[in-house]
């Protein structure tokens, strides 16, 4: 999955911040967070299949988690030179 589909499939379902380069994270990670700010995932840009997540459920009760994470592992899961 290229970033830029990545990128289309959390706007599509609410989550539209994501950044290369976020407080308190390396560099080489793609920070994902929600609308409101708070930072959901990152997904490494330097190991393949390497992120760290902070759903749960009482985050966003109108959020269907299983699909947002569907699509973070699917881009994790990316080799590195296909995105």
């Amino acid at each position: 999955m290229k970033t830029s589909e990545l990128v289309s499939k959390l706007k599509e379902i609410g989550y539209c911040h994501i950044e290369r380069k976020q407080p308190g994270c390396p560099a080489e990670y793609l920070a994902i967070s929600a609308a409101n700010g708070y930072l959901i995932a990152t997904v490494s840009e330097k190991y393949y299949g390497v992120l760290n997540t902070d759903i749960y459920a009482g985050y966003n009760e109108s959020q269907e988690h299983n699909a947002i994470l569907r699509i973070i592992v699917e881009y994790a899961m990316t080799p590195l030179d296909e995105r």
